[in-house]
């Protein structure tokens, strides 16, 4: 927000300054909307606005855009979008559904949003997930006291047969094998 402060953005929406369009949006909370600063709707109650950086902001707290003054038009294509794609599965990889929300969150169809994110980051969501699971759960493995089925719903599997075979196929061992070869002993037979 270009250290802007907040009595100067909420100036800049009451007077509709297109000045400022860029620089910050912000978002009304009664209506779930967030708009550019010059937009000709009726302004919000200050009490009600909150101010973002960016539509990618905006969009990441849960906010449509106006459909008046289209701050979405704002946003790079594609990169903003997948950073916050990112930011979601970082945050919510514990989460077993995040994939099946991930494309409504971001507002991009789901094979938009995997061909841009593969294009961005070299994988698919389900493939960039999958890695962040598994680096997360040897984390816990190495420095937590958790079971395998704990680990296995703590980093958001749903099952804990899919996070064995997951594990398996990626680290080629078994959880408990991973564990004590962290720890520096062998496994035995």
């Amino acid at each position: 927000m270009d250290n802007i402060s907040h009595e100067t953005m909420w100036k800049a929406v009451v007077a509709s300054d297109p000045a400022y369009d860029g620089r910050f949006c912000y978002g009304v909370k009664t209506t779930g909307i967030f708009c550019r600063p010059s937009c000709k709707s009726r302004p919000p109650r200050r009490e009600n606005t909150l101010f973002f950086p960016g539509p990618a902001a905006a969009l990441a707290q849960g906010y449509r855009p106006c459909k008046r003054c289209r701050p979405d038009a704002l946003i790079p294509p594609g990169e903003d979008l997948i950073r916050i794609a990112r930011l979601l599965l970082d945050t919510e990889y514990d989460n077993p559904a995040i994939l099946a929300e991930l494309p409504g969150r971001v507002g991009l169809s789901r094979s938009h949003l995997t061909r841009l994110f593969k294009q961005h980051t070299g994988a698919s969501p389900r493939q960039y997930l999958h890695t962040l699971r598994i680096h997360r759960a040897e984390h816990l493995l190495a420095h937590g006291t958790l079971t395998g089925t704990g680990i296995a719903y703590a980093v958001g599997y749903n099952t804990p047969g899919r996070f064995f075979a997951a594990f398996r196929a990626r680290t080629g061992l078994s959880p408990r094998a991973w564990r004590r070869q962290a720890a520096g002993q062998e496994e035995t037979p």
